[in-house]
């Protein structure tokens, strides 16, 4: 049985994650800091006990940083749009892995779908459990999960 849980849960894991797989710094923050620019979504699906989608929304700058950060790669190269989505589709899954484990424990047996990304519109909200985070350099990141079934996480 998959264990609940909260938008206040959900950050947490999402700022370790950051801090250590990016060495990006970010807290919680509500409201939430508009997006800069253009935003992208990754996401994936993942089944187990349960089974759902979670995901990552982020401005294509936040991306681009995310790409630096984890690959060493240059942003201003000709590769780095794709690069950017590579980066922020690598969060999301290094994130299932935590969250998977805080919802249905070590002994469970989970898996996680390819990563997918695309833009999306700033207006636009995810529905599910929802967390909205701040980086040091005031980039907005957001973070849902939602059930297939609709029900809590």
């Amino acid at each position: 049985m998959p264990a609940d849980l909260t938008a206040d849960r959900l950050s947490e894991l999402a700022v370790e994650t950051l801090e250590e797989a990016a060495f990006v710094f970010a807290e919680a923050a509500d409201p939430p800091p508009p997006f800069a620019g253009d935003v992208l979504e990754a996401r994936l699906h993942y089944s187990g006990p349960a089974r759902g989608v979670l995901g990552l929304r982020a401005s294509s700058g936040f991306a681009a940083g995310l790409a630096a950060n984890m690959l060493g790669a240059d942003c201003a190269d000709p590769e780095s749009d794709r690069r950017s989505a590579d980066a922020l589709g690598e969060m999301v899954n290094m994130l299932a892995g935590a969250v998977l484990l805080e919802l249905f424990g070590p002994d469970s047996k989970a898996s996680i779908g390819v990563p997918t990304v695309k833009p999306v519109s700033q207006d636009s909200a995810p529905a599910g459990c929802l967390a909205h985070l701040a980086t040091e350099e005031g980039d907005r990141l957001d973070v849902f999960l939602r059930p297939a079934n609709g029900g809590p996480p």
